[in-house]
Parts: structure tokens; C-alpha cells; sequence
């Protein structure tokens, strides 16, 4: 092992390890010194001779340090000696006269010093650790960054001594006397303080948590407080003041980031520039603080009493301080209380209840607002740039005007916010939200009045959202997604919306005029009063929807799909619906002058008083429709399937008009025709309107008597008594006939 130690650094080290592992006394003093001997040319600064104290294993003997030897031992006169860069650990120095010696960088560490004169010596940077210094006379010393860790010093004498920056964590200080120094930036945590004087210290910066015992003199303003040392400037981070009573003290500068300080009584204390950051304040009693230009960050002031505290220049920067009591005397400019809440930029208000909360035009940036209930909160006008809103509940929250930039809603609750005329560029936004045009765009969302003109909403997902009133004239809205939503008044003007599903979504007087709806989704939506006049509506699924009093004059339905839809007193005239499916559909004072229904399906169709006039119905289906009361004038039924259809009091404006009429009776009861034909005879068929209706089959003719009541200005028709007799020739085989009108 010895020829493993090669450095003469570690030489001495390793022979007294060996001494104290049992080597005998004569055999391990010959190693030392032929092994000291035999590199002693090469040692400057290191020890020519070292004895091992047989009791201690410490060490004794003669150093060399630039051609100079000195003498290492108790009792030695070393004053004024320049001996840096000597490893002195383990040193015996009792009463050693080292006063005035340079003794910078030096490694004292587990020497013995007691009783020891370092009156003005140089311990710069020195290492004492666990050095024993017990009534060692220290005054007006230079430590400045020495390590006394664990070390000795009960009733030393330091006064005057500059121990800025020293270490001193753990030491004894019993009875010390710290009077007039400098301890600026010392570490005595957990130094035992018993009886010591401090009296005229210098504390600022000077870390005093967890010390032991009770000092006998501390300087002017200082005290202890569960085992800390407690005044201005001192370093109490990380401290355990829980329920303390601070009343009154003079904190200022103090360093307390960190501490806990839950429940704590601090009226009227002065914490003017003190470093809170990450403190814990819950609970505690600030009223009448001080706290001006405080550095507050990320420090919890949750469920404190505010009372007339002063926070002039405070740093709030995510620091907690929701549900208090008690109005601050002062905040710092933009900050305000709102629902017993600080709020202001930069604040934690994480998880805080803010629903339908004031905020218009508050400065909210870099707030951190996750999984905050911000629900009917006024936000517009607000600066909430920054501000994390993750997870937050912004249901019918008011974002109209607020500055979103760099924001994060990421995971957050959109449900019916208003988020119309946002400035900036969010940094997050929920999956399936996007700004266009200066607003953010996605479902649920309140964009009442919202200004989209040509936006290009392609493929958006804007089901729930509320646009009543919102200008989309001209704006692409291929394939976009409004089921359920609101468009109530909204300007959709030459818009294109083909492909779009609007299923269930709220029309009404809406101004679709022009616009392109080929093949959308329209199904139980409500378009009352709608505009749709020249709409596109080719293949549209109108399924159920109401478009009761709307316009849709030249709108093109053709395929369309209308089945059950109410159009009661729309204006449909010279619509096209050709091919288009309206089972069902309630068309009753519908105006459908003009309007082309070829190949229409009108199954059950309810047109009563519909006015009709010149509508082509060629090849039209209108079984079971009802069409009482309709205007027919001019109209085309060629080919038309009229049974069971109901066409009592509908106007025809032909000479001959009773007869067309007759023939709507027969196609009524088109089950019968093939009877007809083959000579058959049916007798109390009843016409509804018209009262008994009798039909005999007779060489290809049938005869058919009705009440002349309603018939008074037919011309040419023989009156037999109460009744008219005509006969009408039938066109062999065919669907449609022939009606000639004789004498």
C-alpha cells in the first residue's frame, strides 16, 4: 500500500493510516522518515518531518515552504509567516502564536488550534472542517470563505473577524463572541449558538435557520423564532416558521424564499424588499404588512388577511393569493381584487373560482389559469396574452376584444365562450379550434355578430356554435360542420356550403340568398323565414325541416330530399323540384306559381290552399295528397298520380274546368279503372265535395252524374233535372284520358 502513494501530498496520510491500522511504533517512525527522507528535495511547502501522536494520530514536526522550515507543534511562534499552500490537517497547534500569518487556502481541516493566537491571520478561503478552535483568539481575522464546518469554537473570540461568506453550518459556537463582525453571506445553519454575542454583527445575508440554543446578545432588531435567527437581510430560506409570531419585526432585504410560513402573524411587520419567492403564506395574518418592492414569485398567499397591506412594487409573478379576506392598502399598478382574488399579470390563480367574474379589460398576461372556473366571466378587452388557460372551464366566458397572444387553451372547456374580434395569435388551442378573421373558430363557441366574410371555413367544425346574426356572406363553407348550431339572422349570402352538414341547425330569417347548398345536410333544420331565393339545393336532405314563410324563389330542389318538411306559406315560386322527394311535406298556402315538380314524389302532401298556378306537375306522384283548396289554374297534371288525392274546392281556370276536375276524380279511383274497362259497373262511389258520383262502364264510355249545384255556368251541358249527364270516351290502355265535351 505504501508504494501506492506516490504524491508527497498523500504520503504523510497513508503512514498514518497505517500506524493506525497496528503497525509497530519503532518500524512504522524508521518508514516515515527514510520515506520522508528520500523525497525531501522535491517537497517545498510539505513536511520534512511529521511525528504521529500515538493517542490521537495527529501530527507533529517540521515543515519546509521556500527554503524556509518551521515548526509544527503545540506552543510554536509562527506570527507573521507566510505558510500558503501547507497541507496543515491534522495538525497539533495548541497555543500555537499564529497571529498575522498567511494562512490563505490552507487545509486545517481536523487540526487542533485551542487556545491558539489568529489575531488578524489571513484564513481566507481556509478549511477548518471539524477544526478544533475552542477559545482561540480569532479577532479581526480574515475568513472570508472559510469552511468551519462542524468545527469548534465554543467561547472563541471572533470580534471584528470578517467572516463573509464563511461556512459555519453545524459549528459550536458556544459562548463565541461574534461582536462587530462581519458575517455577510455566513452560513450558521444549525450552529449551535448558545451564549454567544452577535451584538453590532453584520447579518445581511446570513443564513441563521435551525440554529441551536439561545445566543446571549443579538444585534439591534434581531431575535429568535423557533430556532432562527430573525431581522433585516438575514437568510432564512427553506425556514419552518409555521404559526409564528412575527408582529411588528423588521424583515426587510430578509431572504424567506421558500419558508414556511403558514398561519403565521405577521401585522404590521416590514417586509419591504424581502425574498419571498415560492413561500408559504397560507392562513397567515398580513394585514398592515409591509411588503413594497417584495419579491413574491410563485409564493402561495392563499386564504390571507390583506387588510391594509402595502405591496407597492411587489414581483407577483405567479404568486397564489385567491379567496382572501381584507382589502390591501395598496397593490401594484394593474393589479385588482376581484371575487377575493388578486388578479393582475403573471398571478397563479390555478383552480380559482372566477365564474361570472368582471374582468373587462384586466391585465391578465402570463397568468396561469389551469383548470380555473372562469364560467360567464367578462374577459373582453382583457390582455390575456400568456396566460394558460389549460384545462380552465370558459363556458360562456366573454373573450370579444381580448388580446389572445401566445395563450394556451389547451384541454380547456369551450363550451359557449364568446371569442369574437380576438387579437394575437394563440399559442395552444383545443383540437378542432382555429382564429380566422380575428376570432377563434370551433364548436360551441358564441360568434354571434362575428364578422366571416369569405373566411374559408372548409371542413370546420362549428356544430353548437352560436353565429345568429354573424356575416358569412360569400364564405366557404365546403363540408364544414354546423349540426345544431345557431345561424339565426345570419348574412350566408352567395355562400358555399355544399356538402355541409347542418343537421338540426337554427336558420331562421337567415339570408341565404344565392347561396350553394348542393348535397348538404339540412335534416329537422329551422329556416322560418329563411332567404333561400335562387338557392342551390340539388340532392339537399331537408328531411324534416321547417321552412314555414320562407323565400325560396328560384331555388333549385331538384333531388332533393323534403320528406315531412313544413313549407306552410313559403314562397316557392318557380322553384325547381324535379325528381324531388316532399312525402309528407306540409306545403299548405304555399305559393308554387310557376314552380316545376315533374317526377316530384308529393305522397301525402298537404297543399291545401297552395296556390298552383301554371306549376307543372308532369309525372308528378300525389297519392293521398291533399290539395283542397289549391289554386290549379294553368297548372300541368299530365301524367300526374292523383289517387285518393283530395281536391275538393280547387280552382281550375279553364272553360272546361269541371271536366278536368272529373278527371281528377277518376285517377282518384285509378284502382278501379281496369274494371271500368271491362264493362263492369260501380255504383255509390262517394265524392266527397260533390256528393254522390255515379260511374257506369258502357261501350267504352263513362257516364258520370254529379250535383249541378256547383256546375251552374258550365256551358253546353244538358240539364236533366237536378243533375248533368256527360259522357267521356276513354283512351284505351293508358294512365291519362281523353275528355270530350258534347251536347
Amino acid at each position: 500500500m505504501l508504494f501506492k502513494l506516490l504524491s508527497h501530498e498523500n504520503l504523510g496520510k497513508g503512514l498514518r493510516l497505517l500506524y493506525k491500522k497496528g503497525m509497530k511504533k519503532s518500524v512504522f517512525i524508521s518508514l516515515f522518515f527514510y520515506a520522508f527522507g528520500a523525497i525531501s528535495a522535491f517537497a517545498e511547502g510539505s513536511w520534512i518531518e511529521e511525528i504521529i501522536d500515538p493517542d490521537t494520530g495527529l501530527r507533529t514536526g517540521k515543515i519546509q515552504l521556500n527554503g524556509e522550515t518551521y515548526d509544527i507543534k503545540p506552543g510554536t511562534k509562527l506570527n507573521g509567516a507566510d505558510l500558503r499552500g501547507v497541507d496543515l490537517s491534522e495538525s497539533i497547534l495548541i497555543a500555537a502564536d499564529l497571529s498575522e500569518v498567511n494562512l490563505e487556502g490552507v487545509n486545517l481541516r481536523g487540526a487542533i488550534l485551542s487556545r491558539a493566537a489568529l489575531q488578524r491571520t489571513i484564513l481566507k478561503s481556509t478549511d477548518l472542517t471539524g477544526t478544533n478552535l475552542t477559545g482561540t483568539n480569532m479577532a479581526e481575522a480574515n475568513l472570508i470563505g472559510a469552511d468551519l464546518t462542524r468545527s469548534n469554537l465554543i467561547v472563541a473570540e471572533l470580534s471584528a473577524a470578517n467572516l463573509e461568506g464563511a461556512k459555519l453550518n453545524g459549528a459550536n459556537l458556544e459562548g463565541a463572541n461574534f461582536e462587530e463582525a462581519n458575517l455577510e453571506g455566513a452560513n450558521l445553519e444549525g450552529a449551535d449558538m448558545s451564549a454567544a454575542t452577535l451584538s453590532g454583527a453584520n447579518m445581511e445575508r446570513t443564513r441563521t435557520v435551525g440554529v441551536k440554543g439561545s445566543p446571549l446578545e443579538l444585534p439591534k432588531g434581531y431575535l429568535m423564532v423557533k430556532n432562527n435567527i430573525v431581522g433585516p437581510k438575514v437568510d432564512l430560506s427553506g425556514s419552518d416558521l409555521v404559526n409564528s409570531d412575527l408582529r411588528g419585526l423588521n424583515l426587510r432585504g430578509a431572504d424567506l424564499s421558500g419558508a414556511n410560513l403558514v398561519d403565521a402573524d405577521l401585522t404590521e411587520a416590514d417586509f419591504e424588499g424581502s425574498n419571498l419567492e415560492g413561500a408559504e403564506l397560507v392562513g397567515a395574518d398580513l394585514s398592515g404588512i409591509n411588503l413594497s418592492g417584495a419579491r413574491l414569485t410563485i409564493a402561495n398567499l392563499s386564504a390571507t388577511n390583506l387588510s391594509g397591506s402595502s405591496f407597492i412594487g411587489a414581483d407577483l409573478e405567479r404568486t397564489r393569493m385567491v379567496e382572501i379576506t381584507g382589502d390591501p392598502l395598496e397593490l401594484p399598478r394593474g393589479y385588482l381584487i376581484v371575487k377575493n382574488h388578486v388578479i393582475g399579470p403573471k398571478v397563479n390563480l390555478i383552480e380559482a373560482d372566477l365564474s361570472g367574474a368582471d374582468l373587462k379589460g384586466a391585465d391578465l398576461s402570463g397568468a396561469v389559469l389551469e383548470g380555473a372556473d372562469l364560467s360567464g366571466a367578462e374577459l373582453n378587452d382583457a390582455d390575456l396574452s400568456g396566460v394558460r388557460f389549460n384545462g380552465a372551464n370558459l363556458k360562456e366566458a366573454n373573450f370579444e376584444g381580448a388580446d389572445i397572444s401566445g395563450a394556451d387553451y389547451t384541454d380547456s372547456l369551450m363550451q359557449r365562450p364568446r371569442t369574437v374580434g380576438v387579437t394575437g395569435v394563440p399559442l395552444q388551442l383545443p383540437q378542432g379550434y382555429s382564429v380566422i378573421k380575428g376570432n377563434i373558430i370551433g364548436p360551441e363557441l358564441n360568434l354571434t355578430g362575428a364578422d366571416l366574410i369569405g373566411a374559408d371555413l372548409i371542413d370546420a367544425d362549428l356544430s353548437g356554435a352560436d353565429l345568429s346574426g354573424a356575416d358569412l356572406g360569400g364564405a366557404e363553407l365546403i363540408s364544414a360542420d354546423f349540426e345544431g348550431a345557431d345561424l339565426s339572422s345570419a348574412n350566408l349570402n352567395k355562400a358555399y356550403l355544399n356538402g355541409a352538414n347542418l343537421k338540426g341547425a337554427k336558420l331562421v330569417e337567415a339570408n341565404l340568398e344565392g347561396a350553394s347548398l348542393i348535397v348538404a345536410n339540412l335534416e329537422g333544420a329551422n329556416l322560418e323565414g329563411a332567404i333561400l331565393n335562387g338557392a342551390d339545393l340539388i340532392g339537399a336532405d331537408l328531411i324534416g325541416a321547417d321552412l314555414g314563410a320562407a323565400e325560396l324563389r328560384w331555388a333549385d330542389f331538384e333531388g332533393a330530399d323534403l320528406s315531412e318538411a313544413s313549407l306552410i306559406s313559403a314562397n316557392l315560386r318557380e322553384a325547381r323540384f324535379e325528381g324531388a322527394k316532399l312525402k309528407g311535406t306540409n306545403l299548405e298556402n304555399a305559393d308554387l306559381s310557376g314552380a316545376i315538380l315533374s317526377g316530384a314524389k308529393l305522397e301525402r302532401a298537404d297543399l291545401n290552399k297552395a296556390l298552383l298556378r301554371r306549376a307543372n306537375f308532369f309525372g308528378a306522384v300525389l297519392r293521398d295528397a291533399n290539395l283542397s283548396g289549391s289554386d290549379l289554374s294553368g297548372a300541368i297534371l299530365i301524367d300526374a298520380k292523383l289517387e285518393g288525392a283530395d281536391l275538393s274546392s280547387t280552382i281550375w281556370n279553364t272553360p272546361d274546368s269541371r271536366i278536368v276536375e272529373l278527371e281528377a276524380i277518376i285517377a282518384e279511383k285509378n284502382a278501379l279503372i281496369s274494371d271500368l274497362e271491362e264493362g263492369s259497373t260501380s255504383d255509390g262511389i262517394q265524392d266527397s265535395r260533390n256528393g254522390p258520383v255515379v260511374i257506369n262502364a258502357q261501350n267504352g264510355s263513362i257516364t258520370i252524374t254529379f250535383n249541378i249545384e256547383e256546375s251552374e255556368d258550365l256551358k253546353f251541358w244538358q240539364e236533366t233535372g237536378e243533375s248533368v249527364t256527360k259522357t267521356i270516351k276513354l283512351k284505351d290502355g293508358k294512365k291519362f284520358y281523353r275528355f270530350a265535351l258534347e251536347k
